[in-house]
């Protein structure tokens, strides 16, 4: 059983931080997983206590469907987690 699985659903976010990849690296490609890849992800959420929608100081919020990811990680009995910078 792990602790966690850490998953980024985005690569887009608004704010232009100077640590950040989206910065920092050349044409970055801002977007969203599909749903589709996330749902195929969907079958290893039994085998963590915590999925964690968020990676690299991404904006999860800004996923279309984050309501619909949380839906699915809570119906595989998971704790659903994310960090926001609360602007949107």
């Amino acid at each position: 059983m792990l602790d966690s699985i850490q998953i980024e659903v985005t690569s887009r976010c608004f704010l232009k931080c100077v640590m950040c990849p989206n910065i920092t690296l050349p044409k970055w490609d801002s977007r969203d997983m599909d749903f589709e890849t996330f749902t195929k992800i969907s079958k290893y959420f039994p085998y963590a206590k915590l999925i964690y929608l968020q990676g690299m100081g991404r904006e999860p919020l800004l996923h279309a469907r984050i309501f619909d990811l949380i839906r699915m990680v809570k119906n595989a009995e998971c704790r659903a987690g994310f960090t926001t910078n609360g602007i949107k």
